[in-house]
């Protein structure tokens, strides 16, 4: 999604990793999954990955993760196209939603999703909020069958909505999904630590690159001492 120049390869386990990097010329193995270690340690000590070759091990949670964590249908990350609005929306339970409301501080943002809503072949009705406590009022006036929240927002914020629409059994149950280019609970989605790691290790030289890259990564906010 960011690095275009780069050509991807996309495997599920340890093995396919393996197979993988042995079969075209490989430059970086990125392991990102729940038990990134475990993985790691797999890999390296098959013994049967190109030697040298750098590996990254992490767990970056998915959106499905995303939405567990917050205890709503969907979480999509800005922008967001027309075609990802409609899925999430009618991927709610059983019944197809007829009344959305949209929650943002951004009008052009309301406008937008407003006329993909409104101009499907479902024919949504569509209320709109600009704020955190004009989205919980019309929430108990007019019992919406979905909501599509943003996160950041002046005020009383999206968190803070799910917050107290959980407490209040009348909303409760009225389905969320979130829109929001913040991940949830404003903490980094990469976990920690963050493992660099080679078969054959790294020369001296090498790691004080490393050292470098990382520790002067934001504006000199890390030094290395030694």
């Amino acid at each position: 999604r960011y690095m275009r120049e780069i050509e991807i390869v996309s495997v599920r386990d340890a093995e396919g990793a393996i197979e993988s990097s042995n079969k075209s010329p490989t430059q970086l193995l990125v392991i990102n999954h729940p038990q990134a270690s475990d993985l790691l340690q797999a890999v390296l000590s098959s013994g049967r990955i190109p030697f040298g070759l750098p590996v990254i091990s992490f767990w970056l949670p998915g959106s499905a993760d995303m939405a567990a964590a917050l205890n709503i249908e969907k979480y999509l990350i800005k922008p967001v196209s027309k075609e990802a609005l409609m899925d999430a929306v009618e991927s709610i339970g059983d019944s197809i939603p007829k009344t959305i409301l949209l929650v943002d501080d951004n009008p052009e943002v309301l406008q937008l999703f407003g006329r993909i809503l409104a101009s499907s072949d479902k024919k949504y009705s569509v209320l709109r909020a600009s704020d955190g406590r004009q989205a919980l009022q019309m929430l108990r006036k007019r019992r919406p069958d979905a909501l599509v929240l943003d996160l950041v927002m002046p005020g009383l914020n999206g968190f803070q909505v799910l917050k107290e629409k959980a407490a209040d059994p009348q909303i409760q149950g009225i389905p969320v999904i979130v829109i929001s280019a913040q991940d949830p609970a404003g903490v980094q989605k990469v976990n920690d630590p963050v493992i660099l790691a080679r078969e054959g290790g790294f020369s001296p030289r090498d790691l004080l690159e490393l050292v470098k890259s990382i520790g002067f990564a934001s504006d000199n906010k890390a030094r290395p001492e030694n």
